[in-house]
């Protein structure tokens, strides 16, 4: 199962190019380390087990966003708004090894205005 996720409303979830979809506040700090940055000090066996990061720059746990299943992956982090860089499906997930999602818990909220 993928560990990307759209909202539950598709009309929410839909991206537009260009325009820009806020978002509440929230998010970690700027000053730990990116995913790219811990992925790369562990060794070859340890990397090989848990996959690459799914955006080097992403802190863990960042907000991730990505529009359409092949899209690129943008950090939306604590951002107020994001302008997407595309039209089509906006779906979501954090900053995290590719094969690591299923040791986690919890949830996340984005809102559409």
């Amino acid at each position: 199962m993928s560990h990307w996720r759209r909202p539950d409303s598709l009309h929410s979830g839909m991206a537009r190019a260009g325009r820009v979809q806020e978002r509440e506040r929230a998010g970690r700090s700027a000053t730990q380390p990116t995913c790219g940055e811990v992925y790369a000090t562990w060794t070859p066996e340890l990397q090989a087990e848990t996959g690459p990061c799914v955006l080097d720059s992403a802190l863990w746990g960042e907000l991730i966003g990505k529009v359409g299943v092949d899209g690129t992956p943008f950090r939306v982090g604590a951002a107020t708004s994001i302008t997407p860089p595309a039209t089509g499906v906006l779906l979501f997930t954090i900053g995290e090894l590719e094969n690591t999602y299923s040791d986690n818990s919890g949830a996340f909220t984005v809102l559409f205005k």
